[in-house]
């Protein structure tokens, strides 16, 4: 009887574990696509934008990228038409595993080329090459655990400029608009693998406070960075706060 038990037992770890694997969902996003209305499951319904993907993903779930340049279209709290329109980003989700590099065609994990499929997330919103008005962080992760991925990006164009005290609280995290213009990480222990994190700026405009990880901040995180290159980062003003550190990441 015992030996009865045991098999039963095991049998049902095997289903509870095959029911975990087959509920798991592939997204395909693809900047080319004229919209969002595909469902998103294969790249030939594959969505346009990539938070649009991300909103509809859950834990568990991954999501490829094809080449190509993605701009955030909605602020951390999924608004599309935000106040301020520089709060959009690209706000990353628990447990979900976000891969750029894809040419399109991929079927398996392995077939991606994440060198040559530049797969870009930036913030140069409003006017092209301006940085004045582009977002402040490109990419926010907050109260994320380690099961939470973003891999084969290069990350650019975040301006994170605004004077002392501007803030919004997401996820019950305090984000100061003028720290972390590639990369808002608090509180989070997201993996960042194959991200290249270029051409982002940090500055805070008055004498109230200091400018902080122009590239990424790490506020309180167990993340991990793997073959990750950052660089060409920098403070654009830096004189005009108290300081400024970390124009590459801060910790």
């Amino acid at each position: 009887m015992k030996f009865k038990i045991t098999i039963s037992n095991f049998t049902f770890l095997f289903l509870f574990i095959t029911q975990i694997t087959i509920s798991q969902t592939t997204y395909y996003v693809d900047a080319s696509r004229s919209d969002n209305s595909g469902n998103g499951i294969t790249w030939g319904t594959a969505k346009k934008d990539l938070q649009i993907a991300i909103n509809g993903a859950t834990s568990g779930d991954v999501i490829w990228v094809k080449a190509g340049t993605y701009l955030p279209t909605h602020d951390p709290f999924g608004n599309a038409t935000p106040a301020n329109n520089w709060d959009k980003s690209f706000t990353l989700k628990n447990g979900v595993k976000i891969y750029g590099g894809f040419a399109g065609t991929e079927t398996q994990l392995n077939q991606r080329n994440w060198k040559s499929n530049g797969t870009i997330l930036s913030g140069d919103l409003g006017i092209t090459n301006s940085l004045t008005d582009n977002a402040y962080h490109v990419v926010v992760s907050v109260n994320l655990n380690n099961t939470t991925n973003l891999d084969g990006f290069t990350i650019t164009k975040g301006y994170a400029t605004a004077p002392g005290g501007s803030t919004i609280t997401y996820n019950t995290r305090v984000l100061e608009r003028y720290h972390g213009g590639g990369i808002f990480n608090s509180y989070s222990g997201t993996n960042f693998t194959n991200c290249t994190i270029t051409q982002n700026s940090a500055d805070c405009t008055n004498t109230d406070n200091d400018a902080v990880g122009a590239g990424i901040i790490n506020n309180i995180c167990t993340s991990t960075y793997t073959n990750c290159t950052i660089d060409g980062n920098s403070f654009l003003v830096g004189g005009a706060s108290f300081g400024v550190f970390g124009a590459g990441m801060e910790i």
